[in-house]
């Protein structure tokens, strides 16, 4: 948000579809599944005794999250054979959700995966974000918060904010489909990588006016939304995408 603005009174806990306050809330069990995933990456055993013990408050849940982490994992191999997502040789090379081909990972988070893939109805790539359908992580809370972030993301029109394209999220939750929405691709790197890369080396390091215009374009996009009632929710570095041209856009509302 530009300094010295604010989102009118009452807002910032209700947007303007009526979805309360909580549904603007990241899920705690987020923080769990970012944890299980990164102790998995470094090739650490995940041991479900002592992450329970680090987390008790969510004992019930832990079995359920994770298989939402090895499903996430799974996710990563498209071609995999217990990969969940269709592979209609008919249809073209390569595994397919719904109508669109995937084509290879571009990303992820705590809760989901996000793939480039072509849509053949329009010509185009796209990207997909895609929910992970176990019960650890699509259960009805999770389900709404998908639902929600595409809500919130489509009604906003912003050069700085990722466009929604097509969605398919009205699944209930014992459906075997993922939930999914197709996005703008956006042909660039996570503000993340890029300050990761700056650190490591003083060359990729950026100019006092790049930086500048990074968090100015950040604020714009920000404040676009906040005009419009909607608060993004795990607003950080790898939720920035920067383009080739060094234009930023906001994700993962």
């Amino acid at each position: 948000m530009i300094a010295g603005e604010h989102p009118e009174p009452g807002r910032a806990g209700r947007d303007r579809s009526g979805s309360s306050s909580r549904a603007l809330l990241r899920d705690p069990r987020e923080a769990i599944v970012e944890d299980l995933r990164t102790r998995l990456a470094r090739g650490d055993a995940i041991d479900r005794d002592a992450v329970e013990a680090r987390h008790p408050e969510h004992s019930d849940e832990i079995p359920d999250l994770i298989a939402a982490v090895r499903f996430l994992d799974e996710l990563a191999a498209p071609d995999s054979e217990t990969n969940p997502l269709s592979s209609r040789p008919e249809a073209g090379p390569g595994p397919r959700l719904g109508r669109f081909r995937i084509e290879r990972e571009i990303g992820r988070g705590a809760m989901g995966v996000v793939y480039a893939a072509h849509d053949p109805r329009l010509d185009r790539t796209v990207a997909i974000k895609v929910l992970p359908r176990t019960p650890g992580v699509r259960d009805a809370a999770a389900i709404e918060r998908f639902r929600h972030e595409i809500r919130s993301t489509a009604r906003l029109e912003h050069p700085g904010i990722v466009r929604i394209y097509d969605a398919d999220a009205e699944s209930p939750a014992d459906d075997d489909t993922p939930l999914h929405f197709s996005m703008q691709l956006i042909d660039g790197d996570p503000l993340r990588d890029r300050i990761a890369a700056a650190r490591a080396d003083a060359a990729d390091r950026p100019s006092f006016e790049e930086v500048a215009r990074t968090i100015a374009d950040a604020a714009r996009a920000l404040d676009h939304a906040h005009e419009h009632g909607v608060l993004h929710r795990d607003l950080k570095p790898s939720n920035l995408l920067v383009d080739r041209d060094g234009a930023v856009h906001l994700v993962d509302f």
